[in-house]
């Protein structure tokens, strides 16, 4: 985008979990928030560029790994 001059905006999807530690999920919530940490560094190097970087922390989403994970807990 930067090569090209291309304003507009780059969207992160990862968890709420990249916000909270919750005991037996290290693996995912490690994950998510190593994604909430590259959106907000490549923010601040974009900063001022004309490209958006934003970051969605969606809460739980009734999938079926969401449903197996209630059977489980």
């Amino acid at each position: 985008m930067l090569e090209h001059r291309i304003h507009g905006g780059v969207v992160f999807v990862s968890s709420v979990a990249a916000a909270a530690a919750i005991a037996g999920y290290s693996a995912y919530c490690g994950s998510k928030f190593a994604v909430r940490g590259f959106a907000e560094v490549l923010r601040n190097e974009l900063a001022g560029s004309g490209i958006r970087v934003h970051h969605f922390l969606p809460a739980n989403i009734d999938s079926p790994g969401f449903q197996t994970e209630v059977r489980c807990a």
